[in-house]
């Protein structure tokens, strides 16, 4: 479904407003065809399943030798024990949008686009880098669900989407030299010197402002056990659902060095409270029980991105219709190093807090210079 209604300011601008919902179907995915019953893996069965060993009753043995471990005769191909198919096309998606868009043509030296976004994407398979070398998939976006559980029960919030997008593209054309508001005479050699030196430059550039992915909360990859269970998720510790802190004092006050001392850093504030969120490979965690937090929480984001690149610009009139143009174009050109992301596995004596070391949002800036020839 898509709705375009636009109206026209004037001859050199116009404002859209536009809605869009379009689904994504057979999207490609892995998916565990072999896995342990969800029945089974409960706590009162984890001493008996992670103790006893019997003798393989199949005459060829391929995974597991005997004697194997009992839980693996749970599996539909135990020969086999958990098996997974990449490629296949399981996977769905949402995208629900609105777009508000205002542009101005170029008229009196200057021309914008602005386009702002307000979206919510849902999906099973996350983004379309991940990574289906392993049983555990991974890469930017990603959902993994329990190896009792298959792609279609892990639908929901995406982990690449962003609620608020503001991209702007603008254009300017300073006022001076030849067919512009100032200096356009060159009736004489001093105002042809001007005009080569002041007149014809350009300023371009992109800027965008977007909201941060929600954050992924890793599980437990487990396959070291009896069980063969390849992963589980974490849970929460008490009814409240909310893995915020409410120590925390906005992104500053959780941002450290690596150099600083742990005990400084992890006395402070944070963004998520390790309280209330404990892994399965933990302390105190409950043995052969199934994890209650999505990886995928879209309750706390990550920080949000601030781009803005320039390029600008000169013409140099060779004759009429012949010019030289030289650019200088920085990405990044401000060189705003943004935010690392939050730490987020509550394995970790960091979690909730971002370290700096980790790597920020944004590259470093980067200018190049280029010339052309126009005829």
């Amino acid at each position: 479904m898509r709705l375009l209604p636009e109206c026209r300011t004037s001859t050199l601008g116009t404002s859209t407003f536009s809605t869009s919902s379009p689904p994504g179907v057979d999207l490609l995915g892995q998916d565990l065809i072999s896995h342990f019953p969800a029945s089974e893996f409960v706590p009162s069965k984890a001493g008996i399943y992670n103790n006893v060993a019997v003798a393989n009753p199949v005459a060829q043995t391929i995974n597991f030798p005997s004697p194997m471990p009992l839980p693996i005769l749970q599996y539909p191909y135990p020969y086999f024990g958990p098996v997974s198919i990449q490629g296949l096309n399981v996977g769905h998606s949402m995208f629900n949008g609105m777009l508000v868009r205002f542009q101005r043509k170029m008229s009196n030296g200057y021309a914008f686009l602005i386009n702002y976004t307000l979206s919510r994407t849902m999906d099973n398979v996350g983004g379309a880098n991940t990574n289906n070398g392993g049983i555990v998939p991974g890469g930017t976006g990603g959902h993994t669900p329990q190896s009792v559980m298959s792609l279609a029960d892990v639908y929901g919030i995406s982990p690449i989407d962003q609620t608020h997008l503001i991209r702007a593209y603008y254009q300017v054309q300073f006022p001076f030299g030849k067919g512009r508001k100032w200096l356009h005479s060159r009736s004489t050699a001093g105002s042809k010197i001007l005009d080569f030196a002041v007149g014809g430059w350009e300023l371009a550039g992109t800027s965008s402002w977007s909201s941060g992915v929600p954050i992924n909360i890793p599980g437990s990859n487990a396959n070291n056990k009896p069980s063969r269970m390849e992963y589980t998720w974490s849970s929460f510790t008490t009814s409240n659902h909310d893995l915020g802190s409410s120590s925390y004092g906005g992104l500053s006050s959780v941002f450290y060095s690596s150099s600083v001392d742990p005990s400084i850093r992890q006395s402070g504030p944070r963004q998520l409270d390790p309280t209330r969120i404990i892994n399965p490979d933990q302390a105190g965690s409950v043995p052969f029980q199934l994890g209650n937090i999505d990886p995928v929480y879209g309750g706390i984001r990550q920080p949000w991105g601030i781009y803005h690149d320039l390029a600008l610009m000169k013409s140099f009139p060779i004759r009429e219709s012949m010019f030289l143009q030289v650019r200088a174009e920085a990405e990044n050109a401000f060189n705003m190093r943004g935010w690392p992301s939050f730490v987020t596995d509550p394995r970790s004596s960091d979690y909730g807090l971002m370290i700096g070391e980790n790597g920020f949002n944004h590259s470093p800036r980067r200018i190049q210079l280029s010339a052309r020839f126009v005829f």
